[in-house]
């Protein structure tokens, strides 16, 4: 089995996000103050010295990688398993018109993935990764559903998310080894 060290970004801010609405697969471009967030952290990003950087597929993420590391999005690897949760006919809603249990298959309306397919999707990612460079650092830029709920599968710690959130441009370093995963450390 392989190891390494994964430093798992949230991407930096969107108009959506501001306006605390889901986004899930919908394509949206970080804000100004997303850019500022970006360039503000990049900095804590380049202590890093990743090896490896991988990102979703999502251009908040994409845009996130270029600009906290300062290279383009040919350095880096693109990873659909890193990309956010699908929300189904939710994406858009305003997250408090969205009611607890309507998330879920549950409710015979939603049509994304359930909790559990997002935690699992990501860490088939993180595995690969592992695979692929073995012992090297690693940086993943994300997005908060998708970490959250990866988060919530290796740690009872993320079970309440006003707790721990996982804020944009956050950094979280989570080792991997043997086939486990370390409880998830937020750092810099």
């Amino acid at each position: 089995m392989s190891s390494a060290s994964f430093y798992i970004i949230r991407h930096a801010e969107t108009i959506w996000n501001a306006q605390r609405r889901l986004q899930g697969r919908i394509d949206i471009e970080l804000s100004e103050t997303g850019i500022e967030q970006c360039l503000a952290r990049r900095p804590d990003a380049l202590k890093i010295e990743p090896d490896v950087i991988c990102c979703s597929p999502l251009i908040r993420a994409k845009r996130s990688a270029e600009l906290l590391f300062d290279v383009p999005e040919t350095d880096f690897v693109i990873e659909p398993l890193f990309t956010e949760r699908s929300f189904g006919r939710y994406e858009g809603w305003i997250n408090s018109d969205v009611g607890p249990g309507i998330l879920h298959r549950t409710n015979p309306l939603f049509d994304g993935e359930e909790s559990y397919e997002v935690a699992e999707r990501f860490r088939r990612g993180l595995e690969k990764q592992a695979e692929l460079h073995p012992g090297q650092k690693i940086a993943v830029v994300s997005h908060g559903a998708s970490i959250l709920l990866f988060f919530r599968s290796i740690s009872d710690r993320y079970g309440d998310y006003r707790l721990y959130p996982i804020a944009n441009c956050s950094i979280h370093l989570v080792k991997y080894d043997a086939g486990r995963f370390s409880e998830p450390e937020e750092i810099l």
